[in-house]
């Protein structure tokens, strides 16, 4: 940091204000700063403070933008994974999402929090959104669940309310499809009952028709 502010570059300059901003709180006015930087001549190490300062105030397109600007701004190519998962998440793009955030937490020895909300908050939307979940997507979202509660946190909470408006949701969409099933049994029989009421009718009929003839 003291290397930076002692910068007489511009990318010193712009990169140290752009801390300055981030450190107080300042998001936006971060942005701002790290915008500027990008101007440089070897802006590679903007990128990733720019991205995360981008998600940290919900700009989920711009931070796409920029990560397909520069994908390879990122050592770990797991952090640049981890970071296009959020933003797909908060532009609604569910089902890029989560491919990314599985690989992420299904890969792991050590549990992330922060991710493992963000996987359950994405499942329950796909389940809003399609109605329904894959087995594979349900038997996750039953993990996730699991494994965020049992660390407990300010979203636990949240995430019990998730879980129970699901098991609310796919009790009563059992129960609708069994009295679907129900009344459809009930119309089968009905209808056999009548189509057979009809036949036994064109029997008599015939047989009638048949005697006269006689």
């Amino acid at each position: 940091q003291r290397t930076l502010k002692g910068a007489d570059d511009f990318l010193g300059a712009a990169f140290y204000l752009g801390a300055a901003h981030a450190a107080a709180g300042r998001d936006k006015e971060a942005i701002g700063a790290w915008q500027m930087a990008l101007l440089s001549d070897n802006p590679a190490a903007v990128y990733p403070v720019l991205v995360d300062a981008l998600l940290r105030t919900g700009d989920g397109r711009q931070a796409l933008d920029v990560l397909e600007e520069a994908p390879d701004a990122w050592p770990d190519d797991n952090e640049r994974l981890k970071r296009e998962a959020l933003a797909q998440a908060m532009i609604g793009d569910y089902s890029g999402a989560l491919p990314k955030l599985k690989d992420q937490l299904d890969n792991t020895s050590v549990d992330d929090q922060p991710l493992l909300f963000v996987a359950i908050q994405v499942l329950f939307k796909m389940h809003h959104q399609d109605k329904s979940l894959s087995p594979d997507n349900l038997d996750h979202f039953r993990k996730y669940v699991d494994r965020h509660q049992k660390m407990g946190g300010p979203n636990r909470a949240l995430v019990e309310t998730f879980a129970g408006f699901y098991s609310t949701q796919r009790t009563a969409m059992k129960n609708a499809t069994d009295n679907a099933g129900e009344m459809l049994t009930v119309l089968r029989r009905t209808y056999n009952r009548a189509r057979q009421a009809n036949i036994t009718q064109e029997i008599a009929e015939i047989v009638g028709g048949a005697a006269a003839l006689d």
